[in-house]
């Protein structure tokens, strides 16, 4: 999609028990982010966390806090930590992956 389209499409990845709380328990889904500014070609990873809060988690309170994720899911943007790229402010194009991965367990 990209430039002009009105979405960026990125391929997003839950795992460590997160794919139990998107709907469908998808590990995987291909997701069109609305872009937050028309004709921007790029979306902000605030954009993409509010996607998937909004649009494919069942459980919000699992997955979001505030404008960003719970602590104990580490985040990946293209299978590099997120806090290395600035976090919610890290810029995602067309066909980029965005990992989320639960570190918290029980036991």
């Amino acid at each position: 999609m990209g430039i002009g389209s009105g979405h960026v499409r990125v391929a997003l990845g839950f795992g460590g028990g997160l794919e139990l709380v998107v709907k469908g328990r998808q590990q995987s889904v291909q997701a069109n982010v609305p872009v937050e500014e028309q004709g921007e070609a790029d979306v902000s990873m605030r954009a993409v966390v509010a996607y998937v809060r909004d649009q494919l988690v069942e459980k919000p309170e699992m997955f979001a806090k505030d404008e960003g994720v719970r602590p104990g899911v580490l985040v990946l943007l293209n299978d590099c930590d997120w806090e290395l790229d600035g976090t919610l402010d890290a810029r995602v194009s067309d066909g980029d992956s965005v990992t989320f991965i639960s570190t918290l367990h029980g036991g």
